[in-house]
């Protein structure tokens, strides 16, 4: 259906590229003022407003071109519905995706209320990445998040899952000794105990740690190893991010050169079709010469001229009897 492009919203975080391509957006104008047919695009109606989802260039470069009016599907669904399908979109069509839209995607997919809960696997299938791609995002979300959480979940290399309090590193140890003997006299107190019985001071290692073993500690709460793993993370997305964008460029080389080919081509037709019209035109001048008897062609001027003086004669005397 057509559908007003002042009543399509774009405002509602339902673009999942990180920016719009200006060549792109003003070729496809061009190209809608030529003539040409384009896909619709796609749009979710919650009962008040329609949110774009699907063909941000198509819808800009139809403003672009003046139009006030587009094709689009039109589907139900509220605005979440509208960012959860943008995530999909672009994979196999339309320009080419770079590697922020689909670190965009893949973030957004990943604190959709939807999608956040789906695995790795159904993430990268949804976006049209790869599963080592979707899994090295989520790590280093968690990583942001889990640097500002008071407890940290780990797995010991013994296979134990164990919980680690992080909200005492980094203190001095004296001030991680205050804090351990307030806990312990509050629970002393708690639970009925003499306030002249002697506190229970912990040692300079955090009390939550006293139930993993030394070995324990010393093998899987490393800091140094857990930067060290966050580096390799983070040097493999940026091999990835760098693959992708070296195709993304070869890419976007490929799509100019086609472009290119295409308005070479076009115009090489409208120069043969004007060639067969003057061809044509050729001809039927020649033909009328003949008849005049004028095959000589330095007299088929003069005899067309002769021609037409009489048209127009007979025309105007035509025009005299008639009033």
């Amino acid at each position: 259906m057509l559908l007003s492009l002042n009543l399509i919203r774009t405002d509602g975080d339902t673009q999942s590229r990180e920016q719009l391509v200006e060549e792109t957006y003003l070729e496809y104008a061009d190209a809608m003022v030529a003539g040409e047919v384009f896909p619709p695009v796609v749009v979710f109606h919650d009962g008040v407003d329609f949110w774009l989802a699907d063909g941000f260039h198509r819808a800009r470069g139809a403003d672009h071109a003046g139009l006030t009016e587009i094709e689009a599907d039109v589907r139900p669904g509220s605005k979440a519905d509208a960012q959860l399908f943008s995530f999909g979109a672009n994979n196999a069509h339309g320009l080419r995706r770079s590697n922020a839209d689909k670190r965009r995607a893949v973030t957004g997919a990943l604190k959709h209320p939807v999608s956040s809960k789906w695995s790795d696997n159904q993430i990268a299938k949804h976006c049209g990445v790869s599963q080592p791609f979707v899994s090295g995002i989520r790590g280093s979300l968690q990583t942001v998040i889990s640097e500002n959480a008071a407890e940290r979940t780990y797995t010991t290399r013994h296979g134990t899952v164990a919980v680690m309090k992080t909200a005492g590193i980094g203190k001095t140890p004296v001030a991680q000794e205050a804090a351990a003997a307030e806990d312990a006299g509050a629970m002393s107190t708690a639970s009925g105990e003499a306030a002249s019985s002697p506190p229970n001071i912990p040692s300079s290692r955090p009390s939550s740690l006293d139930a993993m073993g030394d070995e324990d500690f010393a093998a899987d709460v490393d800091p140094l190893q857990e930067v060290e793993s966050v580096q390799r993370q983070l040097r493999d997305i940026q091999a990835i991010v760098q693959a992708d964008d070296k195709m993304a460029e070869a890419d976007k080389w490929r799509r100019l050169h086609q472009v290119a080919e295409e308005r070479q081509s076009k115009l090489l037709g409208d120069l043969s079709r004007a060639n067969g019209k003057l061809f044509i035109t050729s001809e039927a001048l020649k033909k009328i010469a003949r008849a005049l008897g004028r095959e000589d062609p330095r007299g088929q001027q003069g005899a067309i001229n002769n021609l037409v003086a009489t048209v127009q004669r007979i025309a105007r005397e035509a025009r005299k009897e008639a009033a």
